[in-house]
């Protein structure tokens, strides 16, 4: 089933701490960038929809035109209007709420996710489920082979290296668990 994911764009942006006010007047420009950039690593699928909204930086009368970032859909608010009224809004009017997902930690956006049959992650819990994600695409790495036995040579560069340890209390225990006596083995 394919999923949309409705983000609420300053909550997440303030939640991760991608604002620097330090960053002059252009920080809030940065944090969004750095923000969608980071949304674009999370939602690799090109299948995923993904819309940011953002309360707009300018006194708009009408809504900005959507416009598109990395396969990202990216949405701005009019003059007077936030964004929590455009998410409820659009969570309102999706066609398919059951494969909606919003983002947000404010109650309202969760409420009214919620109440329109659609699915409502705190931005921890977005977080995590980015986190699962990774694990799985993570490759198989195979585990070496640990039945093979090291060779007399192998043997005898570790003992010199750390034979001294035998002597340690504290090492006692593996030294006389694992005999490391040269091995007849081969070289």
């Amino acid at each position: 089933m394919r999923v949309s994911y409705l983000i609420d764009g300053y909550n997440l942006l303030f939640h991760l701490g991608l604002f620097d006010r330090r960053a002059g007047a252009h920080a809030f420009e940065d944090a969004r960038n750095r923000l969608l950039d980071f949304l674009t690593t999370a939602f690799p699928n090109a299948e995923d929809e993904v819309t940011v909204v953002f309360d707009s930086d300018r006194n708009r009368r009408r809504p900005a035109s959507p416009v598109e970032h990395a396969g990202l859909r990216v949405q701005y608010t009019s003059r007077g209007e936030e964004a929590d009224d455009v998410i409820e809004e659009m969570t309102v009017r999706s066609p398919n709420p059951r494969g909606l997902v919003v983002i947000s930690n404010d109650h309202r956006v969760q409420h009214a996710a919620i109440r329109n049959g659609a699915q409502s992650w705190s931005c921890d819990d977005f977080l995590d489920w980015k986190d699962a994600q990774a694990v799985k695409s993570k490759p198989d790495i195979p585990e070496p082979d640990r039945s093979a036995r090291p060779s007399r040579r192998d043997v005898k560069h570790w003992l010199n290296e750390f034979g001294y340890l035998a002597n340690d209390p504290d090492f006692r225990e593996v030294f006389d668990r694992f005999p490391f006596e040269d091995d007849p083995g081969e070289d």
